[in-house]
């Protein structure tokens, strides 16, 4: 056992040091080079993610159906405030006790609830769920009119 011993006794006490060079001030500005690829990195990472995943086209119907059903949900839907005064979904911003119970149970209190109130809005959330979504039809950019009465024609054969 006392071989055990010194060797336990070794391993407690082994201590290992590391030592960094310092870097110069030419080494430094030669690692800027990288800092900045790194900052470019970070905001094309950036820009591919709010192109393919924030602003991807399902997830945008999903948040418009969302909203719809809360906003079906709201006039019939009360969320307990503070001192227990019940409060409406679009008023709970105004009170923080309210705002805490506005989380994704919600959906649940709509999807479980009875009443007949709240139909059109567990509609929504079922084809949410169901993955019906609203059909994208398609989209186009509204510019103004432009008046072309001023042109003329050409008179001659262009070939």
């Amino acid at each position: 056992t006392s071989s055990y011993r010194n060797v336990i006794f070794y391993r407690s006490y082994c201590v290992i040091l590391f030592f960094f060079k310092q870097k110069t001030a030419y080494e430094m500005l030669r690692s800027l080079v990288g800092s900045e690829m790194c900052i470019r990195d970070r905001f094309h990472t950036r820009y591919t993610l709010h192109k393919k995943a924030y602003q991807h086209r399902v997830g945008n119907v999903i948040e418009l159906m969302h909203s719809e059903a809360l906003t079906l949900a709201n006039d019939h839907l009360e969320i307990p405030g503070t001192k227990g005064v019940a409060t409406k979904i679009a008023e709970s911003i105004n009170d923080m006790a309210a705002y805490a119970h506005v989380t994704d149970g919600v959906f649940q209190m709509i999807s479980a609830s009875l009443k007949p109130e709240l139909a059109a809005a567990r509609r929504v959330l079922e084809r949410v769920q169901f993955r019906h979504f609203y059909a994208f039809l398609g989209e186009t950019l509204v510019q103004k009119a432009v008046s072309y009465t001023h042109l003329t024609l050409p008179t001659k054969r262009i070939v």
